[in-house]
């Protein structure tokens, strides 16, 4: 027998996908005599597996091109996917492993983990600071609904620490230049700078963070 796949054209112009089915008859010498087979459209399949593919091929770039860490875990804390970049940072991919030993190097599950809210299907974002690099991290976790009932969770984390520097220099600069409106009303104020001077100073430390 033998089987193979191909486009058709139709009377009215239009291609269709087929699927060849045909079995040999031969007789009792072994010259063949007859061919039977079936034929069955299959161009609704066809477009499914391309469009599949084409999903496949923008989830993969979405994913390449994102510049920081995915990963997804299943419910009972084990490691389902990594993208490059963590495997990259672990070292290693580490599907199959527990997530919180694997990534954070833990001995147990992570208290800012957000597996139970997870499963109330509910998409969590936070800011926290890692307990390896003690680098400032924006994590968002969704849920993954499966075709058997499970959840798995998928973490989308980035790296903001020079955001977060920026965001600390921006408020000093603030404070700094409150604390130099306020000297100015003082030295207005005060007939002698002595007498509002230790305020002053007080609101310059506390805005420049010294003593």
């Amino acid at each position: 027998f033998f089987e193979q796949e191909y486009r058709i054209r139709r009377a009215d112009g239009a291609y269709r996908w087929v699927y060849d089915f045909t079995i040999i008859i031969r007789n009792t010498t072994g010259a063949i005599t007859h061919y039977h087979g079936y034929v069955m459209d299959i161009t609704e399949r066809k477009m499914a597996q391309e469009a599949l593919k084409e999903s496949q091929s923008k989830y993969e770039a979405v994913v390449g091109a994102f510049d920081g860490l995915i990963y997804i875990c299943s419910p009972d804390y084990r490691i389902e996917f990594m993208n490059k970049r963590l495997v990259d940072q672990v070292g290693r991919n580490a599907v199959g492993e527990s997530c919180f030993k694997a990534i954070y190097g833990r001995d147990s599950t992570c208290p800012w983990c957000t597996h139970d809210s997870i499963h109330q299907n509910r998409t969590i974002r936070w800011e926290t600071v890692h307990p390896a690099d003690k680098r400032w991290k924006y994590v968002v976790s969704s849920p993954i609904s499966h075709a058997d009932g499970r959840t798995s969770v998928m973490f989308m984390v980035q790296d903001i620490t020079e955001r977060k520097m920026a965001e600390e220099m921006l408020r000093r600069r603030e404070a700094i230049l409150e604390a130099i409106g306020f000297a100015s009303e003082q030295v207005i104020k005060h007939a002698a700078w002595e007498q509002g001077i230790q305020a002053v100073l007080m609101r310059l430390a506390q805005a420049m963070s010294v003593s």
